[in-house]
């Protein structure tokens, strides 16, 4: 069986042709106006890596042009799964929820880690951007505040019960004299 079975690998291949075919025209273009310097502009490249292109194709000839190093051929362990997917667009267009929090909300189910950065699939989807909501919301739900507020530093929030008691310490009213 020969290697071009595959769709992927055809269109690997076909990409490898198409890249090499634009580096020949680089090259034929440079030596046709004999302008490095236009030839890069026109094309876009930076200077180093014309001469790498150009020192590959003298020494190698075609071959000099190919990638040396392997395309990636799958992202299967590292692609999201369909179902995590599902559930983030699920709680962006539900709940306009934002990256960290779809983060937290997700965190909540056990096996499920994705990280910030991977809520940023929702691009790929034109969810990229929230609704204008008015105010902004809290942070995070663990930091809000539970309870009486711990005593200032400063000793500003003393009770009246220190007073009561008859304690030489002068008392500072409480909230600023309010």
């Amino acid at each position: 069986m020969d290697t071009l079975g595959c769709p992927r690998r055809r269109q690997a291949a076909s990409n490898a042709q198409r890249d090499i075919q634009q580096k020949q025209q680089v090259l034929a273009r440079a030596e046709g106006i004999g302008n490095v310097r236009k030839t890069r502009r026109h094309f876009g490249i930076p200077r180093t890596l014309f001469y790498v292109w150009r020192g590959g194709y003298q020494r190698e000839g075609v071959a000099g042009l190919m990638r040396k190093r392997p395309c990636v051929k799958s992202h299967s362990k590292t692609t999201t799964l369909p179902e995590v997917v599902k559930q983030i667009l699920h709680l962006r267009r539900t709940y306009h929820l934002g990256p960290i929090r779809i983060v937290w909300h997700m965190a909540r189910y056990p096996g499920i880690t994705i990280s910030e950065a991977t809520v940023c699939i929702l691009r790929r989807y034109g969810m990229h951007r929230l609704p204008n909501r008015g105010p902004s919301r809290r942070t995070h739900p663990s930091l809000r505040q539970t309870g009486p507020r711990p005593p200032h530093p400063s000793g500003r929030h003393v009770s009246n019960a220190a007073r009561v008691s008859g304690t030489a310490h002068p008392v500072l009213p409480a909230h600023g004299g309010r």
